[in-house]
């Protein structure tokens, strides 16, 4: 009897732990993606927590110091600039500036600084950090008095540099008193627009010789460009007529014409005909 009762107890016990067993399976199972999901969150966002705790929150990664490229101060040294980025990273994280913030900045600073094509930064020692800009190369450079007019792909924006006023002093298209601000309007390339002016300003110099010439100036509303040479002679080229054929009439001038050694003025595209003074 005691026997009986024994197995039967067994027994109930085996039931009830197959029942706990398969109730424990049908719930991992049950659960099985959750689970899945939680230990996938924890592998990431643990390392996460060290990373950002380490790199972006640490006080060890300020920038502290920042440097320049030599070379970047010597093609715009527009002091500006370099204070206005400075000024903008600065005793900020580095990390943080360089893979989370480094965008905006680039878009603030193209947007304020039309010359910049791209900005990089990278960590020296001691987390002195330098900073490097791309610039871009101008089409046309006009001068006003003191004031450099820098074009590049339709903008104009005002360059405070006397390193690139000296580079590219020689270079630089004069533009006439009475042209103050007219680069702000949108009809000065409404006749000769900027890719063609600057050909005919390549041509005008090659045609010449750079040594050649004082200066050049352009009268937008005239589309007339006037080249002064270091002889004294005064070249007037139509800016709305082919360039060459102009040129040829200065050739046969200078070849034919007896005093030709004397003339002051050259009108070569008022009129089909050679106009001297």
């Amino acid at each position: 009897m005691i026997t009986n009762n024994f197995h039967k107890n067994t027994r109930k016990k085996n039931n009830n732990l197959g029942n706990i067993r398969k109730k424990l399976i049908f719930n991992l199972k049950k659960y099985k993606k959750s689970i899945y999901v939680l230990i996938s969150l924890i592998i990431v966002i643990v390392p996460a927590f060290v990373i950002v705790n380490t790199l972006i929150l640490s006080e060890k990664n300020k920038i502290t110091e920042i440097s320049f490229d030599e070379r970047n101060i010597s093609e715009f040294d527009d002091p500006y600039l370099y204070k206005d980025i400075k000024d903008k990273i600065v005793w900020n994280n580095f990390f943080a500036i360089k893979y989370i913030r480094l965008n905006s900045i680039k878009e603030e600073f193209i947007l304020k600084y039309k010359i910049i094509r791209n900005i990089k930064i990278k960590k020296l020692e001691n987390w002195k950090t330098l900073v490097t800009f791309d610039f871009k190369k101008p089409n046309l450079i006009f001068s006003y008095e003191e004031r450099i007019i820098w074009v590049t792909d339709w903008f104009f924006f005002d360059i405070s540099s006397w390193s690139l006023f000296l580079s590219w002093e020689k270079q630089n298209i004069l533009l006439p008193k009475e042209s103050i601000d007219i680069w702000y309007f949108s009809w000065f390339f409404f006749k000769v627009d900027e890719k063609r002016l600057k050909f005919q300003i390549e041509e005008i110099k090659n045609f010449f010789g750079k040594n050649n010439i004082d200066n050049i100036m352009y009268i937008p509303w005239w589309t007339k460009t006037i080249i002064t040479l270091y002889e004294w002679k005064k070249i007037y080229i139509n800016n709305l007529k082919n360039i060459w054929d102009q040129l040829k009439k200065y050739i046969a001038l200078s070849t034919n014409y007896w005093n030709f050694k004397d003339t002051k003025e050259i009108d070569l595209g008022s009129s089909d005909d050679v106009i001297i003074k």
